[in-house]
């Protein structure tokens, strides 16, 4: 708030800058730790002057509810203490930190309990309970949980594995060239100097017996 009139100073007209000015103020009032009642007195004036401000510049339209509501802060203030002991600026950001956890978009909210459940016994075991033997304890809690249901048929299939290790090692695979002058019609597979493996080919063979059931 402190830099945002230097920030737009020049970039507004003089009604523009008592808006910003009164706003500014007023919030600075506000926020604080502690108020007096002349404080509250001063930020309820501002409020004011910036309403009437708004309304005379660009119509009474445009004073909408938010500016409104803003009109009662000072008397919430009176009722339940300054507005720094119970706003939601906290709890807020703890919602931004708890939505960044990843989950199934199924079953959020015991997915995330459960997240925060093991983030917190995991804190408590490598801060308070450092010496007492409960670290390689806590360990446990780390380790991925087994595959059930169908991916544990393909986990430990080696199928599966080979197709999953051939993103990573695609230097020891063959590779496959080719290019020529555009013939006017479908190009055919090309190939320069292609060696086939050994384990591909027998693979090749075995396929192509059982599909013609010859030998």
């Amino acid at each position: 708030m402190i830099y945002s009139t230097n920030i737009l100073w020049d970039m507004l007209d003089n009604n523009d800058r008592k808006i910003l000015g009164y706003f500014v103020r007023a919030c600075n009032l506000l926020v604080a730790r502690f108020i007096t009642e002349d404080d509250l007195k001063e930020a309820q004036e501002r409020l004011k002057d910036m309403t009437y401000l708004i309304e005379n510049t660009y119509g009474p339209e445009f004073v909408t509810s938010n500016i409104h509501l803003a009109l009662h802060i000072p008397n919430c203030c009176r009722d339940y203490s300054p507005i720094y002991s119970y706003w939601l600026f906290p709890f807020e950001r703890l919602n931004g930190y708890i939505g960044s956890y990843p989950n199934s978009n199924r079953q959020i909210e015991p997915e995330l309990m459960k997240i925060v459940l093991k983030n917190t016994l995991v804190d408590y075991y490598l801060t308070s309970r450092w010496s007492s033997g409960l670290f390689d304890e806590s360990l446990c809690l780390l380790i991925p949980k087994k595959a059930v249901g169908s991916l544990a048929l393909t986990e430990e299939r080696e199928e599966l594995q080979h197709f999953l290790s051939m993103r990573h090692n695609t230097s020891i695979f063959s590779k496959i060239y080719g290019t020529e002058k555009l013939p006017g019609q479908m190009l055919k597979p090309s190939y320069f100097k292609v060696i086939m493996p050994l384990e591909l080919c027998r693979f090749l063979y075995e396929w192509y017996s059982i599909l013609y059931k010859k030998e």
